[in-house]
Formats: C-alpha cells, sequence, structure tokens
C-alpha cells in the first residue's frame, strides 16, 4: 500500500538538483510536488521503501504526511 510522504532534504540545492530528484523516483517515490524554497519533495511511496529514502544523504528525513480535521468556526 502506498503512503504520501514528505522527503525534507538537506539544502534547497539538493531540491533544484535534477539528479537528487531522479534518485528518489529510482526508489519508488511517486512525486507530486517539489518546493526548492522549503528544501522539500512530496509523494506516494510503499511504506517499506521509506527507510531506503532516508538512508540518501541528501535526504535529512522521510515523513509520512498526515490528515488534518478542523472543525467549522461557530459564530
Amino acid at each position: 500500500m502506498q503512503i504520501e510522504v514528505t522527503v525534507l532534504l538537506r539544502n534547497r540545492a539538493a531540491a533544484e538538483d535534477a539528479g537528487v530528484v531522479e534518485k528518489l523516483k529510482r526508489l519508488g517515490l511517486q512525486i507530486e510536488q517539489i518546493l526548492p524554497r522549503l528544501s522539500v519533495v512530496s509523494g506516494k511511496i510503499h511504506r517499506s521503501e521509506m527507510a531506503r529514502l532516508q538512508s540518501l544523504p541528501e535526504v535529512k528525513a522521510v515523513r509520512e504526511a498526515g490528515s488534518y480535521h478542523v472543525d467549522p468556526v461557530e459564530g
């Protein structure tokens, strides 16, 4: 089963480097969005592959994306 993840890269240069993005893809990340200013790449991957992403030297952290619910404001 694939899950949505956020990959935090070590720096902005890594997020702008096509080689780093290609490495993420080769490890199974289906990239949905790249945010170079934040050094973040988001996408989907099998849960079992998260550790492989984390092992890349350019990767600072891999986190499962959470879902949020906000109740309507009364008033």
